[in-house]
C-alpha cells in the first residue's frame, strides 16, 4: 500500500512539473502582465497621479497647524500676562492652534481637482497601452517559437526520407540497378540534412530564450511551449478588412488616443487654473492661543488693617489742642504664584478673521502663465493630431503588410504543392532507376526550401493577422 501511494505521489509531482513547464500563448501573457518590469513602471506612474487626485480633493479640507514657544529673559522684560514690565530673569510659555479654509481661490482648487483626475485617468491608459505593446511583443516571440518548431518538425522529416531512401539505394545499388556513386550522393545528403536539423535547433532554442528573457523567466528552468494546432490561413481573409473602418473604430478605443485626448483637456483645465490666479483670493480663518509666565501671579484673598487715631494737627482756638484722624482700615491683596494649568485657562484668546487678497502686479508672472498654458494647450492639440496620424498610418501598413503576406503565403503554398507533386514524381522515378542520384537530390533540396519558405510565409502571415484583429479591437488568440 505504502509503495503505491508512493508511486502515486511521485506521478503527480512529475505531472505537476511538466504542466507548469507548458506555455500557451495567454499563460505568457498573463505571465507578462504580472511580472514585466515596463508594465511595473507604468503602473507606479499611475499610482502617483491617483495619490494626487487625492491630494487635491483634500486640499479643499481646512488647514490646521498648532505651535508652541518657550522663551527665556534677562532684566527687563514685560509681563505677558499684565502687560507690565518686570526686572528680574523669566521664562514664558507661549501656544496656539490656528485653522485656515479658502472660500475663493479663483476656481483653482475646483480645476486641480478636475485636473488631477484627468491625469490619473491619463495614466490608467497608458498602461492599457503598455500591456497593448507587451501583448503583440509576447505574440511575436511566441509565434516565432511555433516557428522554428515547425521547421525543425520539417527537418526532421526530410532526414527520415533521406535515410529511409539511402536504404532503397543500398538495395537498387546491390541488384545493379543504380551505381555506387548514388549511395555517396545520399550520405552526403545525409549530412546535409544533419546540419539543417542543427541549424533548426539551434534557432528554436534561441526563440525560446528570447520569449523566456521578455517573459522575465529564470532561464535554468524547463521551458516548452504549447504548439496549438494551427490551420493554413485562408489568403482571402484581408479582404474583409476596411482600413478606413478599423481608424475610425480604433480611434475611438485606441489607449494611446484616449489618453492624448485626456492630457489635451488637462491642458484646458491649466488654462483656466492659470486665469483663476488672476482673481482676488478670500479665506477664513480663526485661532485660540494662551501663554504662561513664570512670574505670574494671581489674588487668592485680602487682609486689613486698622489704623489708629493719629494726630494731624491743633485747634486753632487753643494751640495746645490736638486734633487726631479717624481710625481707619486698610485692606491689600493676598498674592501668590499662579499655577501653569490656571494661567493656560485663564490666559486663552479666541480670533476669527476674513482675509481678502488681490492680485494687482506681480512681475508679469500670472500673464505669463496663462499664456504658456494656452501655448501648452496648443502643443497638446497638434500631439493628438499626430498620434491619430500615426494611428492611421499603423493601421493602412498593417493591411498592406497583411494583403502581401497573403500573396506570399499562397505564392508559397502553389510553390510547395507543385514541387510536391514533382518530387513524389522524381522519387517513383528515382526508384524504377530511371532518374540519377543527384537530379532526385536537387528535387528533395527544392522541396525542403520551399516547405521551410512555405512555413515561414504562413506564421508571418498569420501575425499580420493577428495584428489587423489588434487594431480591430479583437483578442488576440491562436485558438
Amino acid at each position: 500500500m505504502r509503495y503505491i501511494i508512493f508511486v502515486f505521489f511521485i506521478s503527480f509531482s512529475f505531472t505537476s512539473q511538466a504542466q507548469d513547464q507548458l506555455w500557451t500563448l495567454q499563460r505568457c501573457i498573463q505571465h507578462a502582465f504580472n511580472n514585466n518590469l515596463t508594465i511595473k513602471q507604468s503602473e507606479l506612474t499611475k499610482q502617483i497621479y491617483d495619490n494626487n487626485y487625492t491630494e487635491s480633493k483634500l486640499s479643499l479640507l481646512p488647514t490646521v497647524s498648532a505651535d508652541a514657544s518657550q522663551n527665556f529673559s534677562f532684566g527687563n522684560s514685560v509681563d505677558p500676562t499684565t502687560f507690565e514690565f518686570v526686572k528680574v530673569n523669566t521664562n514664558s510659555n507661549s501656544f496656539g492652534l490656528t485653522a485656515s479654509v479658502p472660500l475663493f481661490t479663483g476656481l483653482q482648487q475646483i480645476n486641480g481637482i478636475r485636473k488631477s483626475k484627468t491625469e490619473m485617468e491619463a495614466a490608467q491608459q497608458d498602461v492599457l497601452n503598455v500591456k497593448d505593446q507587451i501583448v503583440l511583443s509576447v505574440t511575436t516571440y511566441f509565434l516565432n517559437v511555433l516557428l522554428n518548431k515547425a521547421i525543425l518538425t520539417s527537418a526532421n522529416k526530410q532526414i527520415e526520407t533521406t535515410s529511409e531512401q539511402y536504404k532503397n539505394t543500398q538495395k537498387l545499388i546491390d541488384a545493379g540497378a543504380l551505381p555506387q556513386g548514388d549511395l555517396l550522393d545520399i550520405e552526403a545528403q545525409l549530412a546535409s540534412d544533419e546540419l539543417r536539423i542543427t541549424q533548426a535547433e539551434n534557432n528554436l532554442t534561441l526563440a525560446k530564450l528570447s520569449l523566456q528573457i521578455l517573459l522575465q523567466l529564470d532561464l535554468q528552468n524547463e521551458f516548452e511551449v504549447i504548439a496549438p494546432a494551427i490551420d493554413d490561413p485562408n489568403p482571402d481573409v484581408p479582404v474583409i478588412y476596411d482600413p478606413q473602418n478599423i481608424y475610425y473604430e480604433a480611434v475611438t478605443k485606441r489607449p494611446e488616443i484616449k489618453a492624448e485626448e485626456l492630457r489635451l483637456k488637462s491642458a484646458q483645465i491649466s488654462e483656466q487654473i492659470a486665469r483663476g490666479a488672476l482673481y482676488p483670493t478670500l479665506s477664513l480663518s480663526t485661532s485660540i492661543r494662551t501663554n504662561y509666565f513664570s512670574e505670574g501671579i494671581e489674588q487668592v484673598g485680602s487682609d486689613s488693617l486698622l489704623i489708629p487715631p493719629l494726630q494731624i494737627g491743633y485747634l486753632e482756638s487753643d494751640a495746645t489742642e490736638g486734633v487726631l484722624s479717624l481710625p481707619q482700615t486698610e485692606f491689600f491683596p493676598i498674592i501668590q504664584d499662579k499655577g501653569f494649568g490656571d494661567q493656560l485657562k485663564d490666559n486663552r484668546s479666541e480670533s476669527v478673521g476674513i482675509s481678502l487678497s488681490v492680485p494687482i502686479f506681480g512681475g508679469w508672472s500670472r500673464m505669463t502663465n496663462v499664456q504658456n498654458a494656452k501655448l501648452s494647450t496648443q502643443i497638446s492639440k497638434y500631439s493628438l493630431m499626430d498620434s491619430k496620424n500615426a494611428l492611421r498610418e499603423e493601421i493602412n501598413q498593417a493591411y498592406t503588410n497583411a494583403v502581401a503576406a497573403a500573396k506570399t503565403f499562397a505564392s508559397a503554398k502553389k510553390s510547395y504543392v507543385a514541387l510536391e507533386k514533382s518530387f513524389e514524381y522524381a522519387e517513383e522515378k528515382y526508384k524504377l532507376g530511371s532518374l540519377n542520384s543527384l537530379d532526385y537530390l536537387t528535387v528533395k533540396n527544392r522541396l525542403a526550401i520551399t516547405e521551410s519558405d512555405l512555413l515561414t510565409a504562413k506564421y508571418d502571415y498569420i501575425f499580420k493577422l493577428k495584428i489587423l484583429d489588434f487594431y480591430a479591437g479583437n483578442p488576440i488568440t491562436l485558438d
